[in-house]
């Protein structure tokens, strides 16, 4: 009996994690085209802000300045 069960649980995990084997991942980059300002702005989070004189880094990127 404890021979069924084993092969019982044995499939069932088999089966569970081939299934999860076939998931497609997708990796995306934050690296990449971040814009730096050492100030402080209040409204920099509005979607209408002027960041142009800001620089561009990448990631990942020293804390000196």
């Amino acid at each position: 009996m404890t021979k069924k069960i084993l092969v019982i649980c044995f499939i069932i995990s088999f089966v569970v994690g081939s299934a999860q084997n076939n998931e497609d991942t997708h990796t995306s980059s934050f690296d990449v085209g971040w814009r730096f300002l050492k100030d402080s702005t209040v409204l920099a989070d509005a979607a209408d802000y002027d960041d142009s004189k800001w620089r561009t880094i990448d990631l990942p990127h020293d804390w000196s300045i």
